[in-house]
């Protein structure tokens, strides 16, 4: 009978760091032999350069985020409004890392415009040495695989807050090249980079020509207002609805080729969703608005109801092939649309969601790639209603206001596919993107790691 039983292992005493098997089996590293081990804490030194908040001084606070993303903004408050009012100053160049979030990579790099900015002592600060290791080193070896595991070994506590061991962190070997090494090896990460770097300019390209295209193909151009400080006149019979901003923008898209056609004259139905009873016990789930996502459904972000409250529901409301679903709640998700297809039929949704079932006069995606575009989300935001709570609204007659170009449908047709094939190409060059990202970390690691 074969058994991997390990009953006796060696370390030598002046390596041990931290007492206990399983301090020592999880924090040893498979590593690249060519490269001497290196306390991190050779190069990283702890500083703490104190600061009492001051109640009248602005401060900017710091984020380190997750997953390598980097050292960011927070946002900038009053000391007045900082309830812990013994923080460190952070300066540009120093090493950051999060106690709690150590564990899931939130490390990096200060950048020069966060210089200054203050941290609590939750963000312990090191000085890098870069005699012995490249800042951007640094940066690639956090990020890791190997690296990340490493920091989940270092952290202990309950599941949601364990904190990072700062003193087995800086006690532990990793293995460290030459400076010049370091070099080579950041500028093999950097040429990866720089591949990704180009496929993004073309994915920015086809988000613009989208737009472009959308225009020219329906000869749109703006109203022009007229110049007048205090007297303009509207006529009666167009007034939509009620308010200034109503009737200012009033058909602010013109299309000198197609006639303007209300969303309300092209849908048979348009319905808001319902307000559901959650259950995390339900056997049933529904759509929410961040299942609505830009030309596509989500949906791993359903959630679980009731199942006498799913049961009692009219299911004529229920999503059938060629519906549009609109999100009609919140700033960056008001008006966000995609057409519902063959893989997301037969599903329910919940209030801040609204559905279009259109007439034969239009092609679904036609109407959903129009209102996603930059000029449909003007007319979006030109409907919503007024901000009655902290919540900016889209109600379903609101949105039967928005106006469409409205060509012949062999027209709709060769629009919707021209913006699909976009689409699929950004898609595709995400995913490449992506990968191409994931290869170039692993490439690092794979040269200092074994993997």
């Amino acid at each position: 009978m074969n058994q991997n039983y390990r009953y006796l292992d060696f370390i030598r005493f002046k390596a041990l760091s931290n007492w206990g098997v399983l301090n020592h089996q999880q924090t040893e590293f498979g590593y690249n032999c060519r490269f001497p081990l290196v306390k991190i804490g050779t190069f990283l030194h702890p500083i703490q350069e104190d600061v009492i908040i001051k109640d009248s001084t602005e401060y900017k606070q710091i984020t380190v985020r997750t997953s390598g993303r980097g050292v960011v903004l927070r946002g900038t408050k009053l000391g007045k409004d900082i309830g812990t009012k013994k923080q460190w100053i952070a300066r540009k160049g120093e090493f950051i890392l999060s106690k709690i979030d150590a564990r899931n990579g939130a490390m990096g790099i200060v950048p020069d415009d966060l210089d200054g900015a203050i941290v609590t002592h939750d963000f312990p600060l090191f000085e890098v040495d870069s005699q012995k290791i490249i800042p951007q080193f640094l940066l690639l070896v956090t990020t890791t695989h190997k690296f990340v595991e490493f920091a989940q070994t270092c952290s202990s506590g309950t599941t949601n807050r364990q904190r990072i061991n700062v003193s087995k962190f800086l006690n532990t070997e990793i293995p460290l090249p030459h400076i010049e090494e370091q070099q080579t090896l950041v500028d093999k990460y950097i040429d990866n980079i720089d591949r990704i770097d180009s496929l993004k300019l073309r994915v920015e390209e086809l988000e613009a020509s989208t737009d472009q295209y959308i225009i020219s193909e329906l000869g749109l151009q703006k109203r022009e207002k007229e110049n007048s400080h205090h007297l303009s006149f509207v006529k009666f019979s167009v007034i939509k609805e009620w308010g200034y901003n109503k009737i200012t923008n009033l058909d602010n898209q013109l299309s000198s080729k197609y006639t303007l056609v209300s969303i309300s004259k092209l849908s048979e139905e348009s319905l808001r969703g319902g307000s559901p009873k959650y259950d995390i016990n339900g056997e049933f789930r529904i759509l929410n608005q961040k299942c609505v996502r830009w030309n596509s459904i989500d949906q791993s972000f359903m959630k679980q109801v009731n199942n006498e409250w799913f049961l009692s529901l009219d299911r004529s409301r229920f999503t059938m092939e060629g519906d549009i679903l609109v999100n009609s709640t919140g700033d960056g998700t008001l008006g966000r649309t995609s057409v519902v297809r063959k893989g997301d039929v037969g599903l329910f949704y919940d209030s801040h969601v609204l559905l279009l079932r259109l007439n034969n006069n239009v092609i679904p995606e036609y109407v959903s790639y129009y209102l996603n575009s930059s000029i449909g989300q003007q007319e979006i935001l030109n409907h919503r209603s007024a901000e009655a709570t902290k919540q900016t609204e889209l109600g379903v007659n609101n949105l039967g206001l928005v106006t469409i170009p409205l060509p012949p449908l062999e027209k709709q047709k060769e629009i919707a596919e021209t913006i699909t094939n976009n689409i699929e190409e950004k898609d595709t060059l995400k995913n490449v993107m992506n990968k191409l990202k994931v290869e170039a970390i692993e490439s690092f690691g794979a040269s200092i790691f074994e993997q």
